[in-house]
């Protein structure tokens, strides 16, 4: 089963266009009243490539702050009456260092609510029992597993992005996470990147309340330089976590088609390449009767990852 990737941007990266790779897309909206200088135009790209099959869908994420009805208010006016119905939300729950501390729950699930009500009422009355269950899955959330406790503990029916770039949490009610801070993603450079794993682009838009279409897009590109195994110590001290996310995919890949066995993948895929990375990596490459030696040079990559 193939993952989602998608990055989430803000000001502070380019303006997307059509280098792209991905079949999903998140960007902020507003910070409480602070409205991101990049919005419209990325609003307006992805709204573009929903219709010309470039995306499958898109998040825009509004970050949580305790002036919680300001932050709605300023989001649905950037929005406007007629949210695009290929678009989700995701609210970002963060403490920001202290600066949020105790429990929101009573004014987040207000938030969530309220932006449910937004998106269900900005449809045709006669429509709108109808999408009530869809529209409800359209509100997410973000945080990292202890902002999650500490700020929001009684979710309701939220599905969450998780925040982790050490392992996939796997948490309650989790369908996503963000696994890097730093990848590499056309046009942005280094930026944040989620993955919705065991989800294709059609499928994670089933779960966001959208009927997405699937996309014609490139397998993920081959890393710069060969994976190959190393001891632990010089692993430890010569791996980048780009290269740790790169060991993930292909991990992640030799699951699908069945080389690394019985594992969990959860556990398997931990972007490290030891041994019984190795030994399925080589079991790929018997049966492609290639020689058998361990490493991951572009041909291998790029077998792999479209299997």
């Amino acid at each position: 089963m193939a993952d989602t990737l998608y990055a989430d941007v803000s000001y502070y990266q380019a303006v997307v266009n059509d280098s792209y790779p991905y079949s999903f897309f998140c960007f902020r909206a507003n910070d409480g009243t602070f409205r991101d200088p990049h919005f419209y135009q990325n609003l307006a790209w992805s709204k573009n490539a929903v219709k010309t099959g470039k995306l499958t869908g898109f998040l825009v994420y509004t970050v949580f702050e305790e002036n919680w009805l300001d932050t709605y208010n300023t989001l649905v006016d950037m929005l406007g009456p007629n949210p695009d119905p290929a678009m989700a939300i995701m609210i970002d729950v963060e403490s920001w260092a202290g600066k949020i501390t105790g429990t929101h729950s009573a004014d987040l699930n207000q938030f969530r609510e309220r932006l449910i009500s937004y998106l269900n009422n900005s449809r045709p009355k006669r429509l709108r029992k109808r999408f009530a269950t869809l529209d409800r899955k359209r509100v997410m959330a973000y945080a990292n597993e202890g902002d999650r406790n500490n700020l929001w503990p009684s979710w309701g029916d939220a599905k969450w992005d998780i925040a982790n770039i050490s392992y996939n949490p796997n948490l309650r009610d989790q369908i996503a996470h963000q696994f890097s801070w730093t990848w590499n993603t056309p046009p942005f450079g280094q930026c944040d990147i989620n993955s919705a794993d065991n989800l294709s682009p059609v499928e994670f838009a089933k779960a966001l309340g959208i009927k997405g279409k699937a996309t014609h897009r490139k397998p993920p590109a081959f890393p710069l330089k060969p994976l190959k195994h190393y001891a632990m110590d010089e692993y430890n001290g010569t791996h980048s976590e780009k290269h740790n996310a790169e060991i993930a995919i292909l991990q992640k890949h030799l699951i699908k088609a069945g080389y690394a066995g019985k594992v969990n993948p959860d556990k398997w895929a931990d972007g490290k390449f030891g041994p019984s990375t190795r030994d399925a990596v080589n079991r790929f490459k018997k049966k492609m009767k290639w020689r058998q030696n361990g490493k991951v040079g572009r041909r291998a990559w790029n077998k792999i990852v479209r299997m």
